[in-house]
């Protein structure tokens, strides 16, 4: 005769005789070996070889971590090991750009672009009236991403930093697509440089982007790449719209706006641009 080796719901050792060689009695012989959230044994029965209910089993747990820092106990979803995306260490967290972007834009300032631009791409000097619109594209000069990024790493301090954050997102969408900051460029320098800038920006989160700057990503990019010319100027022109964006910012009375100008010149200086 033994005393059966189950837990009890108060964490104490079952009083109950078991005859050898068993070794629990009939409460706990089949019970789950899981705890619950209270920290207190399953009491549900299994009929499985795992020792575990399914909502115990580790097997079918999300392998997260919750924001406090402890393991997710929520079932993962059937597709992934994980109960939802934010819990996978994978996911990417950033703020989606599009909040800051104005639907029709190419609509609503085109004529100004052109007339601000003087006809011209400023980035290759072509005159944009010998090219069909099908073929040119409107560019932020200063990327969406860069100021998303910008937005995306001011720590949270004080007890409006929520409800200021979101104000601020009309006020980012102000700043990012004023005229001086959009040119009419072709498709592929558009698609080029957003990849080159996406380049640096994945680095730069990190703390780990080239040493040379902003530039030494252009040439990441391999064959069919623009004129030295052309990069050149385009670095010129991200130059100027870095001084444009930081006049608007200057425009609003706002800590957090204030905190996305010091945020974009750490990002104009990592970039290394002359």
């Amino acid at each position: 005769m033994g005393r059966c080796k189950g837990i009890t719901v108060h964490q104490q050792q079952c009083k109950k005789t078991v005859t050898s060689p068993q070794l629990y009695c009939i409460y706990h012989i089949n019970n789950c070996k899981g705890t619950t959230l209270a920290n207190k044994p399953c009491k549900s029965s299994v009929q499985n070889s795992s020792g575990y209910c399914e909502h115990h089993d580790p097997a079918n747990l999300c392998d997260g971590l919750k924001r406090d820092g402890q393991k997710c106990h929520a079932k993962k979803r059937p597709d992934s090991n994980y109960c939802r995306d934010d819990h996978n260490p994978k996911f990417d967290r950033s703020t989606n750009p599009e909040i800051f972007r104005v639907k029709n834009l190419r609509k609503i300032r085109g004529k100004q672009v052109l007339q601000y631009r003087g006809g011209l791409d400023v980035y290759t000097l072509s005159d944009l009236e010998s090219i069909s619109p099908d073929e040119t594209e409107l560019d932020h000069v200063l990327e969406i991403q860069c100021i998303r990024d910008c937005y995306d790493r001011i720590k949270p301090s004080g007890t409006n930093f929520a409800k200021a954050k979101n104000e601020a997102i009309v006020q980012i969408s102000e700043v990012i697509n004023i005229t001086k900051n959009l040119n009419f460029t072709s498709c592929e320098i558009n698609k080029g440089k957003f990849e080159w800038m996406n380049g640096f920006l994945g680095d730069y989160k990190i703390g780990n982007s080239d040493s040379n700057g902003f530039f030494s990503y252009i040439y990441l990019g391999g064959e069919n790449l623009p004129s030295r010319k052309v990069t050149r100027r385009i670095q010129n022109e991200i130059v100027k719209s870095f001084e444009e964006v930081f006049g608007e910012t200057q425009t609003y009375d706002s800590s957090f706006m204030k905190n996305i100008e010091n945020e974009l010149f750490n990002m104009k200086v990592a970039m290394k641009l002359k």
